[in-house]
C-alpha cells in the first residue's frame, strides 16, 4: 500500500469498489522468516534506469532514519524493488547487496 505522495498513489487505481488506490499486487522475496499476521515496514527504492538490476548498481547511501538519529523507532529498513527477467533471481540479489 503506497501512503504518499498522492501522485505515486494514482499511478495505482484500484481494481475494484472494495480495494484502495495506491495498492501494489506484489510479492516479496524476503529473506528471512516472517511470522503469520505480522508485517515488513521499510523504504522502498527503485532506480527506473536500472529496472531489472542486472547491471552493476553505482555506489550509494540509502538513508533510513527519520529526523531523529537517536530514535530507535525511527529506523526503516531499505526494500529494493527490481522487474522480473533479463537476468537470474541470484544474479539481482548480488547486485542489490
Amino acid at each position: 500500500m503506497i501512503h504518499a505522495p498522492q501522485a505515486l498513489i494514482d499511478l495505482f487505481p484500484a481494481w475494484s469498489d472494495d480495494e484502495n488506490d495506491g495498492l501494489i499486487d506484489c510479492n516479496y522475496a524476503n529473506f528471512g522468516f516472517v511470522p503469520y499476521g505480522h508485517s515488513m515496514l521499510g523504504k522502498v527504492y527503485f532506480d527506473p534506469t536500472l529496472e531489472t538490476v542486472c547491471d552493476t548498481i553505482p555506489a550509494q547511501e540509502f538513508l533510513t532514519r527519520g529526523e531523529d538519529p537517536d530514535d530507535d523507532m525511527s529506523y526503516l529498513p531499505p526494500f529494493m524493488v527490481a522487474e522480473r527477467g533479463d537476468c537470474s533471481f541470484v544474479k539481482k540479489v548480488r547486485e542489490m547487496e
